[in-house]
């Protein structure tokens, strides 16, 4: 997990010019992430096939990581799959939307 927090903290620097330094500098040094496993909600992990922040293997890892997840990948999409393949995204949604509330006892 470390790598793809390494890997985000470099994308939010690529990004310097665009945003406030100080913002930058407090995502960046953050390192009191809870436990993944501690996540006790319904939880849908999704990411594009070619998504170089999120990549599905770091997707599958955090899924992997909380209790019940699903995993979701959607094909021919990058980082910003909901724009790029949105039937296919909306699909993946839905259906885990779906099977939420089939879980639901009435």
């Amino acid at each position: 997990m470390a790598d793809g927090r390494v890997r985000l903290a470099g994308s939010i620097l690529s990004c310097r010019g665009l945003l406030r330094t100080d913002t930058l500098e407090a995502v960046v040094s953050y390192t009191d992430f809870p436990s993944y496993a501690s996540i006790a909600v319904p939880c849908l992990v999704l990411t594009g096939e070619h998504d170089p922040q999120a990549t599905p293997a770091f997707a599958r890892a955090c899924a992997a990581e909380i209790p019940n997840a699903r995993f979701a990948l959607v094909a021919n999409a990058g980082h910003i799959a909901n724009l790029e393949q949105p039937e296919v995204f909306n699909g993946a949604v839905f259906d885990f939307l779906s099977a939420c509330e089939d879980a639901v006892p009435e």
